[in-house]
């Protein structure tokens, strides 16, 4: 797991370092501006993104926006102590995004709670994907079949259930899942 930690100086970034640094294997990166954040992004991708917004303003916001916005990994903003009211209203605004927001006032534990949440919602919104993208491959894999079924009703003059018994036979005697065969169906057949 990888941290990104954006802050103005090290003083102020220094509770988030060790609220991240205590998770076992994680690297934590900081970055003292919002653009070498955006830079550092760039190269690769964070588990975790930890904003502290204290001296970064609007800049601050836009960042916060954008790493929500990736979705490849939780958002932390630690929110500044005296912000204007348009800076304040936007960072709560993106609570509704998912952005766990921290006070500035916030002790090391609470912190750490914090960094915990977002690893714990980071891991389920990984299990999910991970999940849908399986879904996903069935739904593609039923299609193929299903086309190749078609192919063998119209080809061949199979009823449905003889060209599904067809198609499962050959995936068995050719050690090949159903929709490989259809997709050698589907060649054979297709121009």
């Amino acid at each position: 797991m990888d941290t990104l930690i954006t802050a103005t100086d090290r003083k102020s970034a220094a509770k988030a370092v060790t609220a991240a640094s205590h998770v076992d294997g994680n690297d934590v990166v900081l970055a003292l501006d919002c653009r070498k954040a955006t830079d550092a992004c760039a190269e690769r991708a964070f588990s975790l993104y930890i904003v502290v917004c204290e001296g970064l303003g609007k800049s601050g916001v836009r960042l916060v926006k954008t790493l929500t916005a990736r979705g490849d990994g939780g958002v932390i903003a630690v929110l500044p102590q005296s912000a204007p009211a348009e800076e304040a209203k936007a960072l709560e605004d993106l609570r509704e995004e998912g952005v766990l927001l921290v006070p500035a006032t916030a002790t090391q534990a609470e912190l750490s709670l914090a960094v915990n949440a977002a690893i714990a919602a980071n891991r389920r919104i990984e299990k999910l994907l991970r999940e849908n993208r399986s879904l996903l491959k069935k739904i593609d894999d039923i299609r193929i079949v299903d086309r190749a079924k078609l192919i063998l009703m119209q080809n061949m003059g199979y009823t449905e259930a003889q060209a599904h018994k067809q198609i499962e036979k050959r995936a068995m005697n050719e050690r090949l899942s159903r929709a490989e065969v259809a997709m050698n169906i589907l060649k054979t057949y297709e121009v």
